[in-house]
């Protein structure tokens, strides 16, 4: 199903009627350039007290989730220029590791497995979902956590005026649906579902 946003007229989305992905066709995405320089200008800063309250939103789902787990090793995929998550769980005597193509492009770390994966605003850039998403849960660990943070849609009829749709280098955009159809498929347990974030043990 074909659909527009109000705010982007030069941008065709489309919808899937069995997971319930929106998402926008490779030809309209940006140049991994444009996509560099708009990441450039984002005032993502660890010490930043407003950002920290964001990522506080995630963390603390996330530490919940794990606190009866023996969590030894963690990755935060697509970390940024820099994220206040090493910080957060070093609290918990938990090493967390950053990855991400742009600023931190450490290949190492992908050649390894983690029993914890986390992964903040960035699904929501996938170009190619279904392989980035094979990767990146080939980095946790049987047993382990996948856990993600992004906003999920409401509706195709909520989409037209979106905010988050507002930026040029949102091209996947998921709902609960599409988690949990994620999460049968891949035979994940859904360990906590409510935007903006998703956890899943791997089986």
């Amino acid at each position: 199903m074909r659909i527009t946003h109000n705010e982007i007229k030069n941008r065709t989305y489309y919808h899937c009627q069995n997971c319930d992905l929106i998402f926008c066709p490779s030809e309209e995405h940006l140049s991994c350039t444009e996509e560099k320089l708009r990441y450039e200008i984002h005032e993502n800063n660890p010490y930043d007290l407003g950002y920290q309250e964001f990522i506080l939103k995630f963390a603390g789902p996330v530490l919940t989730q794990i606190q009866n787990r023996k969590i030894e090793s963690a990755l935060d995929y697509g970390a940024g220029k820099g994220s206040p998550l090493a910080n957060l769980f070093a609290e918990k005597k938990i090493k967390v590791y950053e990855f991400d193509p742009y600023f931190k492009n450490h290949l190492h770390l992908l050649e390894k497995k983690y029993d914890l994966v986390m992964s903040t605003e960035v699904v929501e850039h996938f170009r190619n979902p279904n392989e980035d998403f094979q990767k990146m849960l080939s980095l946790v660990n049987n047993k382990g956590i996948l856990a993600l943070m992004t906003q999920f849609h409401q509706g195709v009829d909520h989409f037209q005026d979106w905010w988050y749709a507002r930026d040029l280098t949102h091209v996947c955009f998921y709902s609960e649906k599409t988690f949990n159809y994620f999460a049968e498929k891949q035979a994940l347990k859904v360990c906590y579902l409510r935007t903006p974030v998703a956890i899943f043990l791997k089986q």
